[in-house]
């Protein structure tokens, strides 16, 4: 690994952002094990590690409150038949994940925050490791794959000197794809937490998440009565949470403003985002110029349109900011919300949740649509107190 980080830059500042040395990349399963002596997970075993879902390019396991990502990354086996994830893009992501997570009011160092979310799941970890993959998690692959059929390939056919990145998270329940929403209440609710993380990220740190489809929101049953909170731009909201507590995840594809800080702190800058005085700013961000096949689904299909819609906003400059395309993602959540779920509704609401859907894309971000009719009485606000 030393050899390899040497001649891979991005492979050594993965390495640096994770505070690890080309010297310290464990095996896997004693990366894993080295979690259970950890405060950050005090319920997690390998032991009990479970397989719960995957996507193209990894794995998904639960132990105790603690979900892992296990992505292979930068090498030369094909991952179903696609390209592994270079160290640059994985960094990328591990990247907005920290930025993100940093919002969360337990990171605050300072009770006057200028934006401050709890919207967006908790990261509590990312790690590099090598392999052979864990004898405990290819166990559970295989019996995922006997229960659910596996659409990856078996983990255990990468190489012994394969790299791996693990992202740790809180386990933020169940996706919006699977989870029930029993009433329009939790339906509105759903679309109020998201719309406000997305207002106050893009105002800390001009982020779009740019793949928000269902599988990527995820909701917990709380208790009705207990209220959620954030501060955007120094004006704290409250809201009821309506018995769900919702929370964003994967960035792979995300884009937001990042800062080097240079050694002297500062306060809340004047537009409101935080940073250090005499920080460096540069953009994050994925080309999604390099997967064409993103943008080649059927016509009138909410999601493939929406990627559409959002390499017309960009210009296809997936570099820049585009807020509205945070807009056009809360436009497919109402259609999800409207087409794909069942909930009791009247006609009346049906009526209220069409309208968000049609006025949505015209929103310049989740900043403005956060001021839609829909969410009128909604949220209580501190301005002016």
């Amino acid at each position: 690994v030393a050899a390899r980080a040497a001649a891979d830059p991005p492979l050594a500042g993965f390495l640096a952002e994770c505070g690890q040395s080309a010297g310290d990349v464990p095996p896997m399963a004693e990366a894993l094990e080295s979690f259970s002596s950890g405060r950050l997970f005090p319920d997690f075993s390998l032991a009990t590690c479970r397989k719960i879902g995957e996507g193209t390019y990894g794995e998904a396991f639960k132990s105790g409150e603690t979900v892992l990502k296990i992505v292979p990354m930068g090498g030369e086996t094909r991952i179903n038949g696609e390209p592994q994830m270079g160290c640059a893009q994985i960094r990328a992501e591990a990247a907005v994940a920290r930025r993100l997570a940093a919002l969360r009011p337990e990171r605050q160092s300072s009770k006057h925050t200028a934006n401050v979310t709890s919207g967006f799941i908790d990261t509590k970890r990312v790690a590099v490791c090598r392999g052979p993959y864990a004898p405990e998690l290819l166990e559970q692959w295989r019996a995922y794959d006997t229960r659910e059929t596996s659409e990856n390939e078996n983990p255990g056919e990468f190489p012994a000197e394969q790299l791996y990145a693990i992202f740790a998270f809180a386990d933020g329940g169940t996706d919006l794809e699977h989870a029930d929403v029993g009433t329009y209440a939790e339906a509105k609710s759903v679309l109020l937490q998201v719309t406000v993380a997305l207002a106050v990220a893009e105002e800390a740190c001009r982020f779009e998440h740019r793949d928000l489809h269902w599988g990527n929101v995820l909701l917990r049953k709380c208790g009705a009565d207990e209220e959620r909170g954030a501060t955007l731009n120094g004006v704290d909201l409250s809201f009821p949470s309506r018995g769900v507590d919702v929370s964003v995840i994967d960035f792979t594809l995300s884009r937001l403003d990042a800062r080097t800080d240079r050694p002297t702190s500062g306060d809340a800058t004047r537009d409101g985002r935080e940073g250090a005085k005499g920080s460096e700013e540069h953009s994050v961000f994925c080309d999604l110029n390099a997967d064409p096949e993103l943008f080649k689904g059927p016509e009138g299909h909410c999601q493939s349109e929406t990627y559409r819609r959002m390499a017309a906003a960009t210009g296809g400059d997936w570099s820049r900011h585009a807020p509205e395309t945070n807009a056009l993602w809360l436009h497919y959540l109402a259609d999800c919300l409207l087409e794909d779920k069942r909930f009791a509704r009247t006609a009346e609401q049906t009526a209220e949740l069409k309208a968000f859907r049609e006025r949505a894309p015209r929103y310049g971000g989740a900043s403005e649509a956060l001021w839609d009719g829909v969410f009128v009485g909604e949220f209580k606000t501190n301005y002016g107190k």
